[in-house]
């Protein structure tokens, strides 16, 4: 069972936790794998998570009381507790949800602002008492029905850690002044993030031949110089994920890669194109300035790992499947590799069939990583298949997600742009027309300044 809300919306549980006073933990099964061990005298020995640990004094240092509520006790939970600082330790409960009433009778917190994580069903009488109802990824089904919010981890795995940080995030919601500060990214002698001003990526979705590449490339840098905005000319050497086998993928690697170093030296301009497969990383780190993870393959852990162990920045597009903040776990995967030179994407949500949509609120929920946001304006109003064997897409609401993406305060604006988009080779309908795109960019960097600069 996937993780969910009552009311269907993780975003609105997340959101409502900043509310949170108390927190209240089942042991065995949430703070422990629920195994249970026993010493050559009998006594039980526990095994806790040193994480899950770290996420309760994180939210303490955030003034919210801590619990441990247990049908068990031993003298290896009476000490973690002790570790721990918990402020309300029972043990050998049997009437969970009276005991809960009086710790909140005591502390006059009401039962909105209490939250529980369990994990069975001796639990599903305290999940009921509270405003916040967690159960693990490996609860049981009885309780996963009952939660309004189901872990990603298991129990002594990080569950408890998982909803500390959720917890922790929305008590730190960045202020004004603040919010748009963060890790900056280095390309070539371009800073994105930290609350500079916006660049832009853009060019051509595919290659479509060296003289077109090279003329599209001056054309946008012409027009970024123009309106003031630093760029990153991008073009994909191969589209291997497309509609049909008779698409048009483009030059192949060698031959892509080589058009690329031409742009990059003669333009004067950094670039930036798709990574499909481990064995083409390191050739292509070898000229790219940027290496781009396709939304398809955010996942996919060994090309990740691979891209970042170039120390090449790289830009990583969110699955159309993927919401905001499971992009954290596709960070970790770079990061395990030392590389933080990290580009997070937006490119629209799967909504029905053939149709996607743009929820603006994953723009900040990412920035809470601390790494830039860049924002796809054309991909999110395409239509994947829509056409049988190819994407459609209706690129007149370019403008329009682009100017409220940059009032959302994005690092870097992505448009994929053509100087004849109806008869490009790929993804034309979703495409910018060349000749529209300076006025685009002064209304988004005009956008863009009185975000990041009150004036």
């Amino acid at each position: 069972m996937s993780r969910k809300t009552v009311d269907g919306t993780i975003m609105n549980f997340i959101q409502r936790l900043s509310q949170v006073r108390l927190l209240v933990t089942d042991v065995d099964g949430v703070l422990t794998n629920g195994q249970l061990f026993y010493s050559d005298r009998g006594e039980e020995i526990k095994a806790f998570n040193v994480r899950d640990g770290e996420g309760l004094k994180q939210v303490k240092q955030h003034g919210i009381r801590t619990a441990i509520v247990s049908g068990r006790g031993s003298e290896s939970l009476r000490k973690r507790a002790q570790e721990l600082d918990i402020d309300d330790v029972h043990m050998g409960v049997n009437d969970k949800p009276a005991i809960l009433k009086k710790m909140l009778d005591t502390h006059e917190i009401s039962p909105e602002e209490t939250l529980y994580i369990g994990d069975d069903v001796g639990d599903l009488g305290a999940l009921l008492t509270v405003g916040f109802r967690v159960a693990v990824a490996d609860a049981h089904d009885q309780v996963k029905r009952c939660a309004d919010y189901v872990t990603a981890k298991p129990g002594g795995a990080g569950a408890v850690r998982e909803i500390c940080d959720l917890i922790v995030s929305e008590k730190e919601i960045p202020s004004e002044e603040t919010e748009l500060t963060g890790k900056t990214v280095q390309v070539r002698d371009i800073k994105i993030g930290g609350g500079l001003p916006l660049v832009l990526i853009a060019g051509p979705c595919v290659i479509e031949g060296r003289d077109h590449a090279l003329h599209m490339a001056e054309a946008i840098k012409k027009i970024s110089d123009k309106t003031g905005v630093r760029c990153i000319f991008k073009s994909s050497y191969d589209k291997a994920n497309r509609s049909s086998i008779d698409s048009y993928r483009g030059p192949g690697c060698e031959k892509g890669l080589r058009t690329l170093e031409e742009v990059q030296r003669e333009i004067d301009v950094p670039v930036l194109s798709d990574v499909h497969s481990t064995n083409e990383v390191n050739r292509a780190a070898s000229i790219l300035d940027v290496l781009q993870i396709p939304a398809f393959l955010c996942r996919q852990t060994d090309l990740l790992v691979a891209a970042g162990q170039t120390d090449k920045p790289v830009k990583i597009k969110k699955g159309q499947f993927m919401a905001p903040w499971d992009m954290t776990n596709v960070i970790e995967k770079i990061m395990s590799t030392g590389n933080e030179q990290i580009l997070l994407t937006e490119r629209g949500s799967s909504f029905g069939y053939n149709n996607l949509v743009v929820d603006m609120t994953s723009l900040p929920v990412m920035r809470k990583t601390g790494f830039p946001v860049v924002f796809d304006a054309t991909h999110s109003v395409q239509e994947p298949g829509g056409l049988g064997k190819n994407s459609g897409g209706r690129r007149e609401f370019v403008g329009h997600l682009a100017r409220a993406a940059a009032a959302a305060g994005i690092d870097a604006l992505f448009m994929e742009v053509h100087d004849r988009p109806d008869d490009a080779l790929c993804d034309g309908p979703n495409m910018v027309d060349l000749d529209k795109l300076e006025s685009i960019l002064r209304t988004v960097t005009q956008i863009d300044t009185v975000v990041k600069t009150g004036r």
